[in-house]
């Protein structure tokens, strides 16, 4: 996975540069929404198929890295913190976490 994420990082990179586009985070937002909304809207409908809803998803990942080196973040702090949320995520256990009335998995509280 480590691979995969790196090589859709460089490929963003390698994108902008081919349109000579800066990443501007001003800029990025609007992209971005608009790729939720069509991930969104993907999920939503009815006859929409498994491939173009990952193919949407990725989409809102490539704004999302675009979004994050806009704000300056490094390539090798996204690498790290995404072996950070997979560590978080592979330790949430029902002892610690619970589903809340939003269907979010949430931290629960300690008296």
């Amino acid at each position: 996975m480590t691979d995969t994420l790196l090589a859709l990082i460089q490929s963003t990179q390698n994108l902008y540069e081919r349109f000579e586009r800066e990443f501007i985070l001003d800029a990025q937002i609007p992209i971005f929404e608009e790729e939720v909304h069509e991930l969104i809207a993907a999920t939503q409908a009815k006859d929409s198929t498994t491939q173009h809803i990952a193919e949407e998803t990725c989409d809102v990942f490539v704004t999302a890295i675009g979004m994050a080196l806009a704000a300056g973040v490094s390539v090798e702090e996204l690498m790290t913190q995404a072996q950070a949320v997979i560590q978080k995520n592979d330790a949430k256990t029902h002892a610690s976490h619970y589903v809340n009335e939003q269907g979010k998995i949430a931290r629960r509280q300690s008296d």
